[in-house]
């Protein structure tokens, strides 16, 4: 009984060893088939649900998913495109909130409400509009903090011009910020933006690695002096969907306002840059942008030094984000 105990062991072991080079392929091997296991591309994950897509690797130490899983294919960007502001304001019926509070002058004088009586503010007077009533009228005090308040009619004020010519300025910094950061865009890209395949992958295929959209990108080679690495240190870590974790984590503590980790579209690849006589690691994003007037496309640049945002900027202009 023993002897065939025995005889059973040495069997299995031996089946098994012979079984090894059929279940991992030598790495030659699937770089040639284009199915890499450990990034879960290929049939087998086309077959299991192509996990990389789900976005549902946790940031490390934020306990949040990552968002913009797979988001490092770049659509060419477009010029924005813009509305114009009768439609933006429903007719001047449904201004949207984010437009307000605004100044504006009176063309005719307006009676508030006082204590024990009314009192008077006469036309040419700067006032605030807080709100409007959806009928054409507008909430007006003479200041942000003023309890006071009175009712115009928007055509007894300045408010129509104002906010056109506001909206005239937006469309005008658009378009400069669009087309100063496709100019830069172009200049960087063959160096910037890795292709996918092989090269976007990790230099070896550890099974025990983590796999999908938590796997470590390679960082970009970069030849900096010492003085230089002392200053902006290692390059911040990227995954291969294109995720930065340090940007997301700038933007989750409000850092940043306008640019939340959903709104992005595209990641870059982290680079090395020198900006105004200072030397960053730089995460580009793509992202649609909130504004009273809209949503649009935009740019924008993560500076980092050391494990931290320092600030962001626009792609191009390099005008602060707020």
């Amino acid at each position: 009984m023993k002897k065939w105990y025995f005889l059973l062991l040495v069997c299995t072991a031996v089946g098994g060893w012979f079984a090894y080079p059929h279940a991992y392929p030598k790495v030659t091997e699937f770089i040639e088939s284009g199915e890499l296991p450990w990034t879960g591309s290929g049939s087998a994950a086309t077959e299991s649900g192509a996990d990389d897509d789900k976005a549902d690797a946790v940031l490390a130490g934020s306990g949040s998913p990552i968002p913009g899983s797979s988001r490092r294919t770049r659509t060419p960007a477009k010029p924005p495109e813009f509305a114009s502001i009768e439609e933006i304001v429903g007719n001047w019926k449904a201004i949207p909130a984010t437009a307000f509070p605004r100044k504006t002058k009176l063309k005719k004088a307006v009676t508030y409400q006082i204590s024990g009586g009314t009192g008077t503010l006469t036309a040419g007077t700067e006032v605030v509009a807080l709100s409007s009533d959806g009928a054409g009228n507008l909430s007006v005090a003479p200041n942000e903090t003023s309890s006071l308040r009175g009712l115009v009619a928007i055509d007894d004020t300045d408010f129509k011009a104002v906010l056109t010519d506001v909206y005239k300025k937006f469309q005008e910094r658009k378009l400069a910020q669009f087309n100063a950061a496709q100019a830069e865009i172009a200049a960087q890209e063959p160096e910037e933006v890795i292709e996918p395949g092989i090269i976007d992958q990790p230099s070896h295929p550890d099974p025990g690695m983590a796999t999908g959209a938590n796997t470590p990108m390679p960082a970009k080679p970069v030849n900096l002096d010492a003085a230089t690495r002392a200053i902006v240190g290692e390059p911040p870590l990227q995954y291969v969907d294109g995720t930065v974790p340090l940007m997301i984590r700038s933007m989750e503590s409000g850092q940043v306002t306008e640019i939340k980790p959903e709104m992005i579209t595209y990641w870059a690849r982290i680079h090395y840059e020198k900006i105004d006589g200072a030397h960053y690691w730089v995460g580009r994003v793509d992202y649609t942008a909130n504004s009273i007037f809209g949503i649009f496309p935009t740019q924008a640049k993560a500076l980092m030094q050391n494990g931290k945002v320092i600030k962001w900027i626009y792609a191009g202009s390099e005008e602060p984000v707020p």
